[in-house]
C-alpha cells in the first residue's frame, strides 16, 4: 500500500493538531472546509441506522468515527497505521473507551462494553470477519492504495449480500490539476517516497471498471470538489457564508454531465453484485 504506514507512523501527531488548530481557528479554511463536507456526504449516502455494525477502513486519527458515534453506540475502525489508531485512543476520542486489539473478533468477543474498537490492518491485506458488517465507510484512503483492484476485491469478499460500502476516490481530471502534475512528476522520477506520499488516482471510467471486477455494483455516485479544488476559484472562499452558496453550486456543476468530468472527488456507494 504505498508508503502510507511509514508516513502516517511519523505524523500522526501533526494531523490531529492540523485539525485541531482548523478547527478552532476564527479564521475560514476552504481545505477544512471542503473535507467536512466530504464526511458528511459519506454518512447522508451511508444510511447509517442506530442498530448498524459500522467499520471504517483507514479511520486515521478517528475524525469519521467521532461522528459516527453521533448516530450509533459502537464504531469500528481499522488503519494501516498503529501510530494513527494510538492518536484515536489518545487525543481525537480520548473521553470513550478505545482499545486496539491484533485480532478483531477475540477482542469484539472480551470487550462488548467498549465504544470503539480499532484493528491495525490495511485493504491490501484485510483481516475482518466475514458476513459481520452492515456499513463499512473509508475516506481519502484509496488514493493511496497501489493495487486498486485487489483492495476491491479484499473489501468485497468480507461484505454481507446486503452491506454498503462508501467510499472516496480522487479524479485524475480533477480540477485542481494536482493530480495530473503529481502523476508526470511520478512517471519522471521526481516524486521522492521518503518525503511525500505516493498517490493514484481514478477516472470515473476506470473506477466502474475496478469495481466491476470486484463484484460490486454501484448504488450511488456523488461527485464533489469541481469549484472546491480549483486553485483560482479557492481564493474567492474566504467566509462561511460564501462557502455555502459555491457549495450549492459546485454540488449541481458537479454532477452535470460535461463539468463532473473535472469535480475532484468521487464519493461511491456500492452493494454486492446481484449478477453472480
Amino acid at each position: 500500500m504505498g508508503n502510507a504506514k511509514e508516513h502516517y507512523d511519523k505524523t500522526s501527531r501533526e494531523y490531529v493538531q492540523k485539525w485541531q488548530d482548523m478547527d478552532r481557528q476564527s479564521s475560514f479554511n476552504t481545505s477544512f472546509y471542503f473535507r467536512k463536507k466530504i464526511m458528511e456526504a459519506v454518512l447522508e449516502i451511508a444510511r447509517v441506522e442506530k442498530n448498524d455494525r459500522v467499520i471504517e477502513l483507514g479511520c486515521g486519527t478517528g475524525l469519521v468515527l467521532r461522528e459516527l458515534l453521533n448516530k450509533i453506540k459502537r464504531v469500528f475502525g481499522t488503519d494501516i497505521s498503529p501510530e494513527m489508531l494510538k492518536r484515536v485512543q489518545d487525543s481525537t476520542l480520548k473521553d470513550k473507551k478505545v482499545v486496539i486489539a491484533e485480532n478483531f473478533l477475540d477482542a469484539d468477543t472480551r470487550h462488548r462494553d467498549t465504544e470503539v474498537l480499532l484493528m491495525p490492518n490495511g485493504v491490501s491485506r484485510l483481516d475482518l470477519p466475514k458476513n459481520y458488517f452492515d456499513k463499512i465507510l473509508s475516506v481519502e484512503v484509496l488514493r493511496y492504495v497501489d493495487d486498486l483492484e485487489n483492495a476491491l476485491c479484499n473489501i468485497a469478499a468480507v461484505m454481507k449480500a446486503d452491506s454498503r460500502f462508501v467510499f472516496t476516490i480522487t479524479n485524475f481530471w480533477s480540477s485542481s490539476l494536482f493530480t495530473i502534475k503529481f502523476s508526470i512528476r511520478k512517471i519522471l522520477g521526481l516524486v521522492n517516497p521518503r518525503k511525500e506520499l505516493l498517490q493514484y488516482f481514478v477516472t470515473e471510467k476506470s473506477i466502474r471498471r475496478h469495481l466491476k471486477t470486484a463484484g460490486l455494483e454501484i448504488v450511488e455516485f456523488r461527485k464533489m470538489g469541481l469549484l472546491f479544488a480549483n486553485p483560482l476559484l479557492k481564493k474567492f472562499i474566504k467566509n462561511q457564508t460564501r462557502a455555502e452558496k459555491i457549495y450549492k453550486l459546485d454540488r449541481k456543476l458537479s454532477n452535470k454531465p460535461i463539468l463532473g468530468k473535472f469535480a475532484d472527488t468521487f464519493v461511491i456507494a456500492v452493494k454486492k453484485s446481484t449478477n453472480g
